[in-house]
């Protein structure tokens, strides 16, 4: 009823089952996203076979040790120094390792970069939705930009190649409705 969709922030029932649908809208478009990138990279490393250095390879483990929740920075460092916890997530982390050279290559072979024109509207969608819409002033804007640092836009680099990569591969979608590389 209205009264929950008011304790919730929003103007009424109509406007929360709208936030839902386009919140799960979302949810979908990134799922077939992952998908779709998931094919892209399976075909990529299928056809690019080479050897990543075992040290890139020990510094995505750590990087992933460093994004996962752990309820203490005691267990943190337990895991990241455990020795069969490191080899669980060698092959995940030996993709992610040859999946960024890949992307690496097709950086600086397309020469893709990005302007601050680029990043300024990264940082405006990421903020817009918790802005309720509002548009962000140039003052927030910067001030995120900053406490985002190089990282967020190396993340963006990365995403450009990606998208790159998907506006120039030949994709099929199978009957499951996921894309898949042809």
């Amino acid at each position: 009823n209205d009264e929950l969709a008011k304790d919730l922030g929003l103007d009424d029932l109509v406007t929360l089952k709208t936030s839902i649908r386009d919140r799960l809208d979302k949810q979908a478009e990134g799922h077939k996203r992952n998908q779709l990138e998931t094919g892209i990279f399976d075909e990529l490393n299928k056809t690019n076979s080479f050897e990543v250095p075992p040290s890139m390879v020990e510094q995505v483990i750590d990087s992933m040790f460093d994004e996962a929740e752990f309820s203490s920075d005691a267990e943190r460092k337990s895991m990241k120094t455990n020795a069969q916890e490191r080899s669980k997530a060698r092959e995940t982390a030996l993709q992610r390792a040859r999946n960024t050279l890949i992307l690496s290559e097709v950086i600086k072979s397309e020469k893709i970069n990005v302007t601050d024109e680029d990043f300024d509207l990264y940082v405006k969608d990421l903020i817009g939705g918790s802005m309720g819409g509002m548009p962000a002033d140039a003052k927030l804007i910067e001030s995120i930009k900053a406490s985002m640092g190089q990282h967020a836009r190396e993340s963006l680099l990365f995403k450009k190649a990606i998208d790159f990569v998907i506006s120039h591969a030949n994709i099929t979608e199978t009957k499951e409705s996921s894309p898949t590389p042809a």
